[in-house]
């Protein structure tokens, strides 16, 4: 009878443990398939924002600029596994008083996590060409921040694929708010500040982003809205807060 009770409860033990693999699974394998869906919404409607551009300088010595030209953005769900994003800016130059213009057209396939180039169109001016590479790095996550599910905070990463390079989100909570943070590599390239709490289905509101630019500089991106909608913090934008 002893024996015939052990081998019941090493049964039942290790039928528990098999059990919990499956659930660890099915949880795992859940977000590549929010993810997906999330970033093609049933709303065909492309979205347009304006964001003002401030810039920082975080060397030996911190300087901020503001007030250096805007950026149009429009995003493009296709409602399918599809999507595009335009990005359209004149910028000035904040000590040489050059003015750089680019313009990007840009479009996607989504597989889970994996992103494929379906198309580009490109101008960028000679003074924009220095930005060209953070800025292409950074246009599938302008539209993925606002589109993509969160992930559970137990886990708070995402691995992307965008045509084969690797690339990590990392979301963290700020209050009411979201943060996340886009690395290449060892390096952060961009940072979304989100307006939605953990549990905030897409699409997601953001007020600003960064990318992280060349020689220790930083570029905000603040959206252009009536500023009672705006949290607060914005006015500091300059000092990097």
């Amino acid at each position: 009878m002893v024996l015939l009770a052990t081998a019941v409860a090493a049964d039942a033990g290790a039928e528990s443990r098999r059990l919990d693999k499956l659930v660890s699974k099915a949880r795992k394998n859940r977000l590549p398939a929010a993810v997906a869906q999330a970033a093609r919404p049933a709303s065909a409607e492309p979205q347009r924002e304006l964001y003002r551009v401030n810039a920082q300088y975080r060397g030996a010595v911190t300087k901020g600029f503001d007030g250096l030209g805007t950026v149009a953005v429009v995003f493009r769900p296709n409602g399918d596994d599809t999507f595009g994003i335009d990005l359209e800016a004149d910028l000035k130059h904040p000590e040489k008083k050059t003015v750089s213009h680019f313009q990007a057209r840009l479009a996607y396939r989504v597989d889970g996590t994996v992103l494929e180039p379906l198309s580009e169109k490109l101008d960028f001016s000679q003074e924009a060409q220095k930005h060209r590479e953070k800025i292409l790095q950074n246009a599938p996550f302008i539209y993925l921040m606002r589109y993509a599910a969160f992930p559970q905070l137990a886990k708070p990463e995402v691995d992307w694929k965008v045509a084969g390079h690797p690339f990590r989100v990392r979301y963290a909570r700020a209050g009411k708010r979201m943060e996340a943070t886009v690395f290449d590599g060892g390096r952060w390239i961009g940072k979304f500040f989100i307006e939605a709490d953990p549990e905030h289905a897409p699409p997601h509101d953001y007020w600003k982003f960064r990318v992280n630019g060349k020689n220790d500089t930083v570029i905000s991106f603040v959206a252009d809205r009536d500023k009672k909608r705006t949290p607060r913090g914005e006015n500091r934008e300059a000092t990097g807060e």
